[in-house]
């Protein structure tokens, strides 16, 4: 029975000393507040581009020609009507 008194009153010892050590700590320096960005990740922006980057069509080109197909092979698809779709796939690609 002494052995039961002796471990709760090494275990209130414990506690006080625990809470006592608490209570003296030295308070935490105060931290400058985190600067958040606000950069909306969800949006990527796209390349700029410049007037020379960005190809321009011959106008003596025919549709259908290889200095016409090599135009096309410059402009992105999102661009092309559905004639030129077709005119590509008829004459500029090659089995």
């Amino acid at each position: 029975m002494k052995a039961i008194y002796a471990l709760i009153g090494v275990s209130l010892l414990m506690i006080v000393g625990g809470i006592a050590l608490i209570v003296n700590q030295p308070p935490a320096p105060e931290e400058a507040p985190i600067a958040e960005e606000t950069r909306d990740i969800g949006v990527i922006p796209a390349p700029a581009q410049t007037d020379s980057e960005i190809p321009q069509l011959d106008v003596e080109a025919e549709p259908g020609s290889e200095p016409w197909c090599d135009q096309m092979m410059n402009i992105p698809n999102v661009e092309w009507t559905r004639e030129d779709s077709k005119t590509f796939a008829d004459n500029c690609i090659y089995e």
